[in-house]
């Protein structure tokens, strides 16, 4: 019994009530891209890219605005593109900070100007974007797998992965990105299969656009040179290749002369696609000093058992908002999904040929695979960012959508038998799902807990003053995301660490001022100065505020 017999559909509508499912969730897919843009706290890398887009040097902006008591409303005027700065301060900002390179920013920068810098604005150009990534999952696992069921299983899953939604509502280059890995790895099937100069010139763009979108592009070209390699070596890609010619005409010279040919091609096309790029790799590595300051937090030793917490809750996020980690319930998710995808590609591989399984999953494997021995031997986190493996989520879905489809059950006599419990689990996936990326549709964080304790402190602070004045020695950029939780009319003071606290200043404005994630430093001045003056120093809501203020003022309230 197939899920459809057991649903009662008619044979004759059953084709009509897939594409209807499939149109569904295309349609929940999209909702989820765009609602609620503007809910979600504007997290520090988003604040640094309103930051370079309006033209602001993080460097220069920090002396502009430390030790001086700057009202929230003031300060969005830094995030702003209507706030006097141009295009070319837009491009010298990118230029001082070469970690991230500038296709997306500059793309940004023009929406802006259009639309307004705006939460809601600078976030609905990435959704917007990624709804581009929906029809390229079609086309990619169409071309991979020559089977629309397969390639609309895809699509469905890609659609309500919470994952890909995550990273779609987000003022980042990540969707973006997702839909030049994409693109750029069915132009290279197209490439391999046409052999015309039009397809590798098309590659070579697309390769240019992966990389002026991120760096970590050389991740998936790594993939599809080990891909051509492969498939060239063992002469596996030639029956297709040459399908309008009989192979038995071919002689074994022609076929390694013809692999030989398409392997140079492969390769200029990779060389002409990072030709564009060679004046960002120069200033790279100018620059290195900064990149590696920029990125030194992802050296940051975790111990062993956290980083494999980090792994699982990160398996698991491509269908579901897990547990807050570390929590064994995670398991309860992970170990299933694990077992599903090792089936998924153990039937890949079984009825499909190696064209086909061959890139999914070395996209799968490649990323996660080198950060996370990276991290083992090395040290660091590097395989505990999510948006780092995006690679390695396009792979899985991939795996997932030809695991799931229903292509091969109905036209296999031997699978007829397992059709009703594939169906169960496709659909139970969906809802899971669906489930999932409703939940974040609605809740005022991502999976619930990610900037969660900030909504509430900065509450706790708005319910306890009618005019606070928060002082922090915190990262600037982590402030500033702080600082547009609270009312426009309050007051940030940004301090660097070990900076001396202007007495007077506090003094003057006890019981409106608030200590956010005071460093020890400056949090044992403030407690000098409390003694000093005899003041009271209290926990607000959590161990990341306190607030300064004097007995009279403990006594009326």
């Amino acid at each position: 019994m197939s899920m459809l017999d057991f649903l009662g559909v008619p044979k004759n509508l059953r084709n009509s009530y897939f594409k209807g499912i499939v149109l569904l969730v295309l349609v929940l897919g999209i909702m989820f891209r765009l609602g609620n843009l503007d809910v979600k706290p504007y997290w520090e890398d988003e604040v640094y890219t309103s930051m370079r887009i309006s033209g602001y040097q993080s460097d220069l902006l920090k002396k502009e605005v430390i030790d001086k008591a700057i009202q929230v409303e003031t300060l969005s005027q830094y995030l702003d593109v209507n706030s006097g700065k141009s295009w070319i301060d837009t491009s010298i900002a990118l230029v001082n900070k070469p970690e991230h390179t500038p296709l997306y920013f500059l793309l940004a920068r023009a929406w802006a100007e259009l639309f307004g810098s705006s939460i809601s604005a600078m976030r609905a150009f990435p959704a917007l974007v990624s709804l581009l990534s929906l029809p390229l999952f079609y086309w990619f696992a169409l071309l991979l797998f020559e089977s629309p069921t397969v390639a609309s299983t895809t699509v469905c899953l890609a659609s309500v992965s919470p994952i890909m939604i995550r990273y779609a509502q987000e003022a980042r280059p990540y969707s973006l990105w997702i839909v030049c890995i994409l693109l750029s790895s069915i132009m290279l099937l197209r490439a391999l299969r046409l052999d015309t100069r039009r397809s590798w010139i098309c590659y070579s763009a697309t390769i240019s656009l992966a990389f002026l979108t991120h760096l970590l592009s050389g991740f998936v070209f790594l993939v599809h040179s080990l891909y051509v390699l492969i498939l060239l070596r063992f002469d596996w890609l030639m029956p297709k290749a040459r399908s309008a010619e009989k192979i038995s005409d071919l002689s074994p010279s022609s076929e390694n002369l013809l692999n030989k040919q398409k392997l140079q091609h492969y390769f200029k096309a990779l060389g002409v696609g990072l030709l564009p790029l060679l004046p960002w790799f120069i200033l790279l590595i100018s620059r290195l000093s900064s990149v590696q300051k920029a990125a030194h937090w992802l050296n940051e030793d975790q111990p062993l058992t956290e980083l494999f917490f980090k792994w699982v809750e990160n398996i698991i996020r491509i269908f579901s908002s897990p547990f807050p980690s570390p929590d064994i319930r995670l398991f309860f998710f992970a170990i299933p999904l694990c077992i599903l995808l090792a089936w998924s590609v153990f039937r890949m591989i079984s009825k499909s040929h190696v064209r086909g399984w061959l890139l999914p999953i070395l996209l799968c494997i490649i990323p996660m695979g080198i950060f996370m021995v990276s991290d083992l031997l090395l040290g660091g986190q590097r395989s505990t960012i999510m948006r780092y493996l995006l690679p390695s989520y396009i792979g899985s879905l991939l795996i997932f959508g030809f695991g799931l489809s229903f292509n091969y059950i109905e036209s296999h006599k031997h699978s007829k038998n397992h059709a009703f419990a594939k169906g169960v689990i496709f659909y139970a996936i969906l809802i899971v799902a669906i489930s999932a990326s409703w939940f974040n549709l609605q809740s005022p964080t991502w999976w619930g807990t990610e900037s969660s304790y900030e909504i509430s402190t900065a509450q706790a602070i708005i319910d306890t003053s009618n005019q606070a004045i928060v002082v922090s020695d915190e990262s600037f950029g982590d402030f500033m995301s702080f600082a547009f939780l609270l009312r426009p009319t309050d007051h940030i003071l940004w301090l660097k660490p070990h900076h001396n606290l202007n007495e007077g200043y506090i003094v003057a404005n006890s019981g409106s001022i608030f200590l956010w994630r005071p460093s020890e430093s400056l949090l044992d001045k403030a407690k000098s100065l409390a003694e000093k003056r005899k003041f009271m120093i209290e926990t607000v809501s959590s161990n990341d505020v306190f607030q300064i203020k004097t007995h009279k003022e403990q006594a009326l309230r």
